[in-house]
Protein backbone atom coordinates (compact mmCIF):
# COMPACT_ATOMS: atom_id res chain seq x y z
CA UNK A 1 0.00 0.00 0.00
CA UNK A 2 1.33 3.44 -0.74
CA UNK A 3 2.42 6.08 1.64
CA UNK A 4 0.11 8.43 0.97
CA UNK A 5 -3.19 5.55 1.30
CA UNK A 6 -1.50 5.10 4.62
CA UNK A 7 -1.63 8.69 5.95
CA UNK A 8 -5.35 9.59 4.71
CA UNK A 9 -6.12 5.97 6.92
CA UNK A 10 -4.76 6.69 9.45
CA UNK A 11 -5.99 10.11 9.66
CA UNK A 12 -9.45 9.13 9.03
CA UNK A 13 -9.13 6.77 12.24
CA UNK A 14 -7.14 9.53 14.26
CA UNK A 15 -11.07 11.55 13.23
CA UNK A 16 -12.90 8.59 14.08
CA UNK A 17 -11.67 8.20 17.42
CA UNK A 18 -11.63 12.07 18.30
CA UNK A 19 -15.03 12.00 20.00
CA UNK A 20 -14.31 8.95 22.12
CA UNK A 21 -10.85 9.89 23.52
CA UNK A 22 -12.47 13.41 24.08
CA UNK A 23 -14.73 12.17 26.36
CA UNK A 24 -12.58 9.54 28.09
CA UNK A 25 -10.11 13.37 28.61
CA UNK A 26 -13.06 14.84 29.82
CA UNK A 27 -14.24 12.11 32.23
CA UNK A 28 -10.79 11.71 33.46
CA UNK A 29 -10.36 15.04 33.93
CA UNK A 30 -13.92 15.47 35.86
CA UNK A 31 -12.64 12.23 38.04
CA UNK A 32 -9.22 13.54 38.83
CA UNK A 33 -10.89 17.33 39.83
CA UNK A 34 -13.80 15.01 42.24
CA UNK A 35 -10.67 13.28 43.39
CA UNK A 36 -8.67 16.26 44.88
CA UNK A 37 -11.09 18.20 45.43
CA UNK A 38 -14.05 15.39 47.72
CA UNK A 39 -11.34 12.82 48.60
CA UNK A 40 -14.07 9.98 47.69
CA UNK A 41 -11.43 7.57 47.16
CA UNK A 42 -13.69 4.74 47.01
CA UNK A 43 -15.08 5.04 43.47
CA UNK A 44 -13.37 7.78 41.70
CA UNK A 45 -10.20 5.54 42.08
CA UNK A 46 -11.87 2.20 40.32
CA UNK A 47 -13.41 4.55 37.88
CA UNK A 48 -10.41 5.77 36.73
CA UNK A 49 -8.94 2.33 37.04
CA UNK A 50 -12.17 1.35 34.55
CA UNK A 51 -11.13 4.10 32.12
CA UNK A 52 -7.22 3.34 31.87
CA UNK A 53 -8.89 -0.03 30.70
CA UNK A 54 -11.38 1.27 28.65
CA UNK A 55 -7.99 3.44 26.94
CA UNK A 56 -6.39 0.54 26.51
CA UNK A 57 -8.96 -1.09 24.48
CA UNK A 58 -8.87 1.74 22.38
CA UNK A 59 -5.40 2.17 21.82
CA UNK A 60 -5.12 -1.86 21.37
CA UNK A 61 -7.85 -1.78 18.88
CA UNK A 62 -6.26 1.17 16.62
CA UNK A 63 -2.76 -1.00 17.14
CA UNK A 64 -4.20 -3.71 15.37
CA UNK A 65 -5.53 -1.49 12.67
CA UNK A 66 -2.87 0.49 12.02
CA UNK A 67 -0.68 -2.87 11.93
CA UNK A 68 -2.73 -3.67 9.24
CA UNK A 69 -1.72 -1.63 7.26
CA UNK A 70 1.62 -3.00 6.61
CA UNK A 71 2.65 -6.32 4.89
CA UNK A 72 5.80 -6.70 6.75
CA UNK A 73 5.62 -8.74 9.89
CA UNK A 74 8.49 -7.27 11.60
CA UNK A 75 7.13 -3.90 11.09
CA UNK A 76 3.32 -5.09 12.72
CA UNK A 77 5.17 -6.48 15.65
CA UNK A 78 7.29 -3.11 16.13
CA UNK A 79 3.66 -0.73 15.15
CA UNK A 80 2.16 -2.90 18.29
CA UNK A 81 4.80 -2.80 20.20
CA UNK A 82 4.57 0.86 19.67
CA UNK A 83 1.20 1.95 21.15
CA UNK A 84 2.00 -0.88 24.35
CA UNK A 85 4.47 1.76 24.89
CA UNK A 86 2.27 4.90 24.33
CA UNK A 87 -0.47 3.05 26.46
CA UNK A 88 2.31 2.50 29.20
CA UNK A 89 2.77 6.31 29.12
CA UNK A 90 -0.96 6.85 31.56
CA UNK A 91 -0.58 4.36 34.20
CA UNK A 92 2.95 6.93 34.73
CA UNK A 93 0.98 9.92 34.21
CA UNK A 94 -2.49 8.96 36.59
CA UNK A 95 -0.19 8.46 39.72
CA UNK A 96 1.65 11.62 39.61
CA UNK A 97 -2.02 13.31 39.38
CA UNK A 98 -3.10 11.09 42.24
CA UNK A 99 0.29 12.22 44.64
CA UNK A 100 -0.61 15.63 43.70
CA UNK A 101 -3.27 15.13 46.37
CA UNK A 102 -0.62 13.77 49.34
CA UNK A 103 1.98 16.55 48.45
CA UNK A 104 4.00 14.92 51.27
CA UNK A 105 4.42 11.86 49.47
CA UNK A 106 5.68 12.91 46.34
CA UNK A 107 9.49 12.99 47.69
CA UNK A 108 12.18 13.60 45.70
CA UNK A 109 13.14 10.05 44.78
CA UNK A 110 9.41 9.52 43.99
CA UNK A 111 9.67 12.31 41.26
CA UNK A 112 13.08 11.19 40.40
CA UNK A 113 12.00 7.74 39.46
CA UNK A 114 8.81 9.25 37.99
CA UNK A 115 9.96 11.66 35.59
CA UNK A 116 13.23 8.72 34.45
CA UNK A 117 10.01 6.56 33.54
CA UNK A 118 8.54 9.70 31.14
CA UNK A 119 11.97 10.39 29.98
CA UNK A 120 12.54 6.52 29.08
CA UNK A 121 8.62 5.99 27.78
CA UNK A 122 9.73 9.22 25.27
CA UNK A 123 13.19 7.62 24.29
CA UNK A 124 11.44 4.04 23.42
CA UNK A 125 8.20 6.30 21.20
CA UNK A 126 11.52 7.48 19.30
CA UNK A 127 13.66 4.07 18.88
CA UNK A 128 10.37 2.00 17.82
CA UNK A 129 9.23 4.80 15.57
CA UNK A 130 12.94 4.61 13.86
CA UNK A 131 13.01 1.21 13.80
CA UNK A 132 9.72 0.84 12.32
CA UNK A 133 10.48 3.47 9.27
CA UNK A 134 13.73 1.20 8.69
CA UNK A 135 11.90 -2.03 8.96
CA UNK A 136 8.77 -0.45 6.64
CA UNK A 137 9.53 2.75 4.73
CA UNK A 138 5.90 2.98 3.12
CA UNK A 139 4.57 3.34 6.84
CA UNK A 140 3.98 7.11 8.30
CA UNK A 141 5.82 8.43 10.76
CA UNK A 142 4.51 10.82 13.26
CA UNK A 143 5.50 13.75 11.83
CA UNK A 144 3.73 12.79 8.06
CA UNK A 145 0.58 12.32 10.22
CA UNK A 146 0.63 15.80 11.00
CA UNK A 147 1.60 17.47 7.98
CA UNK A 148 -1.33 18.66 6.06
CA UNK A 149 -1.96 16.51 2.71
CA UNK A 150 -1.05 18.38 -0.26
CA UNK A 151 -3.77 18.32 -3.40
CA UNK A 152 -2.62 17.26 -6.37
CA UNK A 153 -2.01 19.50 -9.24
Amino acid sequence: MEKQTKILIMQQEKKRNFLKRLVLVVVVALCLYGLVQTGADEWIVPLLVILVLIHGLLLFGKARRISALSSIKAARRLIRLRYTVEFCLVPILLPIALLARFPDYLSTPVSIVLLLALLLIAFLKQYLELRIMRTDPSHPTDDDLRKKPRMAN
